[in-house]
């Protein structure tokens, strides 16, 4: 996948730049996707119930 952000991202730069770039734009989904993944661990959703619709709030 890193090569295709190098391949994609190197338009006037050179190859070292770009694959810092890619490399940032991976690392900063990663970073972005933590809290709902945290939140899913956390809560303890059942993909089943997640599925069906039936989400109810449990205090």
């Amino acid at each position: 996948m890193l090569a295709a952000f190098v391949w994609l991202l190197r338009a006037g730069v050179g190859a070292p730049q770009a694959f810092a770039l890619s490399v940032l734009f991976v690392a900063l989904g990663v970073v972005g996707n933590l809290p709902g993944a945290l939140l899913y661990v956390k809560s303890g959703l059942d993909p089943a119930r997640a599925a069906s619709g039936d989400q109810a709030v449990r205090g």
